[in-house]
C-alpha cells in the first residue's frame, strides 16, 4: 500500500486517476490537473542567457559555458571545469560540447591529477546547479522531427567519460540538481553538496524521461524503488534526503561562503581517491542496491499505483521498460544505458512528447506580450476584497497566502464574521495538517481585517470586486472605489459575463479611471485553480496591464491576457461544447453518461458532470449570455439545461443533476431518463455516432469557436487558448493543449469533420459550421498556429 504522500504526489501528476473519486473532491482540488507552475521553473528552462566571464579563466570553447581553472589548485594537480551558462545552467548542445571539450583537455593534461565539476557563479544566494535540459532546442528537433538517437547518445559518451575516468571527478553541487544536471552528477566518481540543494528527475513531466543515464545509475546508487518513485513523480528530494538515499556522499552546513568550503572539501576527497582513502566509485559497476534480495522491486515497480490511462503514455512505457531492463543487465550497465538511449530516441518524437514540451513552453509564453511599458509595482502589499462569498473569500486566501495585507469588506457585519471564520478555517486546517506554522498562522491572521465600511481603502495598491453578476451593483461600487481609492489604485472585477465597459459607465470621472480598470476572472476554488483570466479594454493602460501581470505571478497563478468580450476565453469555449454535448442528447439519442464517458479520453470531467460541479443554474445564465451574444450560432431551440432547473435538478448543491449525489460520490441516476425523454427531438436521422465521433463533435465546436477567438484577437497566442483549456475545463495536458490536439490531427481534418458533423445537423447546430479562419488553414494546409 503507498503512503499517502506518495499518492498525492501521484495525484499532482496524473490527476484524471481522481475522476472516479466523489464529485466534492475533485472540486476542492480544481487545480490537480494542473502542475504547479513555480516547480516546473526549476526543472527545466527554455533558453539560457550566458553571461561575461571572468578573464582569469582559459577556455578553447568559443563560448565559454564551461570554464577551465587549472592555476587555482595548481599545487594540488587539480583542474576546476565551471558550468558557466547562468542563471539555469542549462544543459544544451553548446554547455555538453564545451564539457566534453574541457573534459578532453583535462584527462590530457599530465599536470592534472584529478577534476572538480562545478558552477562557476556560487553563492550563498544560488538556487540552480544545473536545471536539465533545455526545452526550446527539444522542440526545435521535435518541430523538425529531428534524430534523437545521436543527440542522446553524445549526451551519455559524455557521462560515461566522465565515469570511466582513470582521474578521479568530483562534483560540487549548490542548488537544484535537476534532470541531465541530477544525471550528470551521478555520473561522477564523489558528490559533494550543500544542505540547501535539491535533486530530481522531473522529465516525466514533460513527456519524456531521464535519458542521460538516469534510468541506469539511479537505481544503482538509491534502489530501484526509490529511484522509480522519482522518475514517476518528478518530484525532487532535499540534500539530507538524498545524502540518506546515496544519491549524494557527503554534505556541507555552512551560512557563508559556500563556494569555498565546498571547494575545500571538494580537493580533500580528491587527494583522499588519489592516495587510496577513498575508492573509485564508478556507479554503473555498483549492483548491491539494485538486487537488494530483502526488497522486492519488481513487484514495487509493477504494482506501483499509475491509473490505466498513465499506464498507456509512452514516456511512462518507456521509462518504465528502460528501469526493467537495466535489472536484466546487472553486470553490464552499458547494455542497459544502450536500451535506455533507444527507448528516448523513439520517445521523443511521440505526440504525447510534442504536446506536453508544446505545452510547457506555452505556460511561459503567456506573459510575453508586444508592450514595451514597464510595471511600476513590483509587489503588491495591500489588496481589498469586495464580497466575502465563496469567490471573493478564495481570493483572499490566496492574497493573504502571498504576502499581501487583505481588507474584506461585505454589507453587514454578519457576511463579514462568516467570511472571515470560514478565511481562518482554511489556515486553521493547514496548520493541523502540519502545512503552515503557528507563527506564520498569526502572521496572517493579523495581515486580514474584515469591515463593511470603506476605511483604509485610499492605502490599497488593488481592489477585486467579487459580488454578484448584477451590473447595478457592480457600477455603483466601482463609483465608490473612485471616490475612496488614491488615484493610483487598480480596480478589478471577477466578472464572468458583464461587459467591463458596462461597469464603468457610471464612473464620475470615465476618461481618467476607466484606464485602471481591468477584469480578474479566477477559478474556483480561487486560493487552489491556477488559471488566472486578466481582461483588458481598449482603455486599459499597459502600466496597469503589467503591474497587473505582477499581481498574478506573486499569487503564483498562470495568466492569459484576454480582451474584452462575452464569454472572454474560457466561457467562449466552453459554450459551444456544451451546446454540442446537449445537441446529442437532444437529437441524437444519446446518454448524457456515454457522452461524459467518450470525452473522458481527453478530458479530466464531462461536460454533464462539469455542469453539475458549476450548478445548472450558473450554466443556464452564463449559456443565456453567450447565446445572447453569439446569437448567429446559438443552438436556440434545446430545452434541455432549462428543463433541469425547472425540475430543480441544479448540480451538486441540490444533491440532484445529471447524476445524483450521495455521500459526496456522484451516481448515476435512473430517473434522468424521464428527463431526457421529454427532449429527444426526432426531426432528423441519428447518425450513429461512435466514442470517436462523441469526442469530436464536441471538442472540434470548442475548436472552431477558438479559431473565431484567434481571428478576433482577443488572445495574444493560440497557445494561449491550450493554457485555457487545460486549466479551465481540464483537457489533459498530455496532448499539450486543445488547439494542439487537434492540430497534431490537421487544419483540414478538422474541417471536414466539422462540415459532416453540420450536414449531420440538419444545418442546425451552426456552431458546427467552419469559421472563416479555419477555412483558411484548411484551404492552405496551414496549422492552427500560424496562419
Amino acid at each position: 500500500m503507498m503512503n499517502s504522500r506518495l499518492q498525492v504526489l501521484i495525484d499532482h501528476l496524473y490527476p484524471h486517476q481522481q475522476d472516479n473519486r466523489n464529485s466534492s473532491t475533485n472540486n476542492n482540488n480544481g487545480s490537480s490537473f494542473m502542475m504547479n507552475n513555480d516547480q516546473l521553473s526549476l526543472h527545466y528552462t527554455s533558453g539560457s542567457a550566458n553571461s561575461s566571464v571572468n578573464n582569469n579563466y582559459t577556455s578553447e570553447s568559443s563560448n565559454n559555458r564551461v570554464l577551465y581553472d587549472n592555476s587555482t589548485y595548481r599545487n594540488d594537480g587539480i583542474v576546476l571545469l565551471l558550468l558557466n551558462d547562468p542563471p539555469m545552467n542549462t544543459l544544451s548542445p553548446l554547455l555538453l560540447e564545451a564539457l566534453n571539450s574541457q573534459l578532453d583537455k583535462a584527462l590530457k593534461d599530465n599536470d592534472c591529477k584529478g577534476i572538480i565539476i562545478t558552477t562557476n557563479e556560487m553563492n550563498d544566494k544560488s538556487t540552480i546547479f544545473v536545471a536539465g535540459a533545455d526545452i526550446t532546442q527539444l522542440k526545435k528537433r521535435q518541430d523538425e522531427n529531428g534524430d534523437f538517437f545521436e543527440m542522446t547518445k553524445k549526451a551519455n559518451d559524455i557521462m560515461n567519460k566522465i565515469e570511466g575516468s582513470f582521474k578521479p571527478i568530483v562534483s560540487l553541487i549548490h542548488g537544484a540538481a535537476l534532470g541531465g544536471g541530477c544525471e550528470l552528477i551521478m555520473s561522477t566518481h564523489y558528490r559533494i553538496s550543500s544542505l540547501s540543494s535539491s535533486f530530481g528527475l522531473p522529465e516525466i513531466n514533460i513527456g519524456i524521461f531521464p535519458g542521460a543515464g538516469g534510468t541506469q545509475r539511479c537505481p544503482r546508487l538509491i534502489g530501484l524503488n526509490k529511484a522509480f518513485e522519482m522518475m514517476m513523480t518528478g518530484q525532487s528530494i532535499k540534500a539530507k534526503e538524498a545524502l540518506d538515499l546515496g544519491l549524494v556522499d557527503e554534505l556541507i552546513n555552512v551560512d557563508k561562503n559556500i563556494s569555498s568550503a565546498l571547494r575545500e572539501k571538494g580537493v580533500d576527497v580528491v587527494k583522499k581517491i588519489l592516495n587510496g582513502q577513498l575508492p573509485m566509485k564508478r556507479t554503473l559497476q555498483y549492483a548491491k542496491k539494485l538486487i537488494d534480495p530483502k526488497v522486492s522491486s519488481l513487484k514495487f515497480v509493477e504494482n506501483f499505483p499509475l491509473p490505466e490511462v498513465a499506464k498507456l503514455l509512452p514516456h511512462v512505457k518507456y521509462c518504465k521498460q528502460a528501469i526493467l531492463d537495466g535489472f536484466d543487465f546487472v553486470s553490464n550497465g552499458q547494455l542497459g544505458l544502450d536500451k535506455e538511449t533507444e527507448y528516448f530516441a523513439k520517445c521523443a518524437n511521440t505526440p504525447t512528447a510534442k504536446g506536453m514540451i508544446h505545452y510547457f513552453l506555452a505556460q511561459r509564453n503567456t506573459t510575453k506580450l508586444p508592450i514595451k511599458e514597464k510595471p511600476t509595482i513590483q509587489k503588491f502589499t495591500k489588496v481589498g476584497v469586495i464580497g466575502g462569498g465563496t469567490m471573493g473569500n478564495g481570493i483572499a486566501i490566496n492574497a493573504l497566502e502571498n504576502g499581501c495585507q487583505v481588507i474584506v469588506k461585505d454589507i453587514n457585519d454578519k457576511q463579514v464574521d462568516l467570511a472571515l471564520e470560514r478565511i481562518k478555517k482554511v489556515f486553521q486546517s493547514k496548520v493541523e495538517r502540519k502545512r503552515l506554522t503557528q507563527q506564520a498562522y498569526e502572521q496572517i491572521i493579523k495581515n486580514l481585517k474584515g469591515q463593511t465600511t470603506y476605511d483604509g481603502f485610499n492605502e490599497l495598491e488593488l481592489v477585486i470586486e467579487a459580488v454578484l453578476e448584477i451590473k447595478e451593483l457592480k457600477q455603483n461600487i466601482f463609483k465608490d472605489l473612485e471616490k475612496y481609492c488614491n488615484d493610483t489604485c487598480i480596480f478589478a472585477t471577477n466578472t464572468s459575463t458583464i461587459d467591463l465597459n458596462v461597469i464603468a459607465e457610471k464612473l464620475t470621472n470615465k476618461e481618467k479611471n476607466r484606464k485602471r480598470i481591468v477584469g480578474l476572472h479566477y477559478f474556483a476554488p480561487a486560493n487552489v485553480m491556477q488559471l488566472l483570466e486578466i481582461i483588458r479594454t481598449e482603455h486599459t493602460d499597459n502600466v496597469i496591464l503589467m503591474n497587473v501581470l505582477n499581481f498574478a505571478k506573486q499569487m503564483k497563478k498562470t495568466p492569459i491576457v484576454v480582451f474584452n468580450v462575452v464569454g472572454f476565453a474560457v466561457n467562449r469555449l466552453f459554450w459551444p461544447y456544451g451546446l454540442a454535448a446537449q445537441y446529442l442528447v437532444e437529437r441524437q439519442g444519446l446518454h448524457p453518461y456515454n457522452i461524459d464517458k467518450a470525452l473522458a479520453k481527453v478530458i479530466r470531467i464531462g461536460f454533464f458532470s462539469m455542469a453539475d460541479m458549476s450548478g445548472l443554474d450558473v450554466v443556464r445564465f452564463a449559456g443565456q449570455s453567450m447565446g445572447s451574444a453569439y446569437s448567429d450560432r446559438n443552438y436556440t431551440d434545446s430545452s434541455l439545461i432549462q428543463l433541469m432547473n425547472d425540475s430543480k435538478r441544479l448540480g451538486e448543491k441540490t444533491g440532484i443533476g445529471f447524476y445524483k449525489y450521495e455521500n459526496g460520490k456522484r451516481v448515476p441516476d435512473k430517473d434522468l431518463d424521464q428527463i431526457l425523454s421529454k427532449v429527444r427531438k426526432n426531426d432528423i436521422t441519428p447518425a450513429n455516432y461512435n466514442d470517436k465521433d462523441i469526442v469530436e463533435i464536441c471538442l472540434f465546436s470548442a475548436v472552431n469557436e477558438a479559431c473565431r477567438v484567434i481571428e478576433e484577437k482577443v488572445v495574444y497566442h493560440v497557445s494561449d487558448i491550450d493554457i485555457a483549456s487545460v486549466m479551465g475545463y481540464g483537457f489533459y495536458h498530455y496532448y499539450g493543449g486543445l488547439m494542439k490536439w487537434a492540430d497534431s490531427m490537421g487544419s483540414k481534418y478538422v474541417h471536414d469533420r466539422l462540415c459532416q458533423f453540420y450536414k449531420d445537423s440538419g444545418e442546425k447546430l451552426h456552431i458546427l459550421k467552419p469559421c472563416n479562419y479555419l477555412k483558411d488553414c484548411a484551404m492552405n494546409n496551414t496549422t492552427l498556429y500560424e496562419h
